[in-house]
């Protein structure tokens, strides 16, 4: 498939659940002191529209937040589902945590508020989105389960992640 001059990348990533000590399952409010493990970023995958090659990272690779920011910096266009409030808050938070400078400007693309904006589905979830549409549907998988597994360190949870 022929590229377009300009770069879209395509973007995910997945977080580690907060570890929380809570006195209920309902209307919780957790202080700070109840927060035994904050949430962070488990890996992210990436490629540019057009293209096969994904780049995949997990946690504690070295190049881990250095290589995402070089691509972000060399991409004209970022496209996500649910990015602007979810993925890319979160990225930038890991960046400056890590002592990184924001990454150039880009234009983003967040297929959840054009999906909210262009249409009515049932569920705005990109599951159903993706299968009213018939496009690739995610990869099938237990849900929260998988992430306990990769949080044990689960080699073949990780490579479903």
């Amino acid at each position: 498939m022929r590229r377009s001059s300009i770069k879209i990348r395509l973007l995910d990533l997945e977080t580690r659940p907060y570890i929380v000590y809570t006195w209920g399952l309902c209307n919780q409010n957790v202080s700070l002191d109840q927060i035994a493990q904050p949430s962070h970023t488990l890996c992210w995958a990436s490629k540019l529209a057009g293209e096969k090659e994904i780049t995949y990272r997990r946690r504690g690779q070295p190049d881990f937040l250095t290589l995402l920011k070089e691509q972000l910096e060399d991409s004209d266009c970022v496209m996500t589902y649910n990015g602007r409030r979810f993925d890319l808050p979160i990225v930038n938070t890991e960046f400056a945590l890590a002592g990184l400078s924001p990454p150039a400007p880009y234009k983003h693309i967040d297929l959840l508020e054009t999906v909210k904006k262009q249409f009515r589905f049932v569920s705005n979830k990109l599951e159903y989105v993706a299968g009213q549409l018939g496009v690739t549907q995610k990869v099938a998988h237990e849900g929260f389960p998988l992430w306990m597994k990769v949080r044990h360190e689960d080699p073949e949870a990780w490579a479903k992640m």
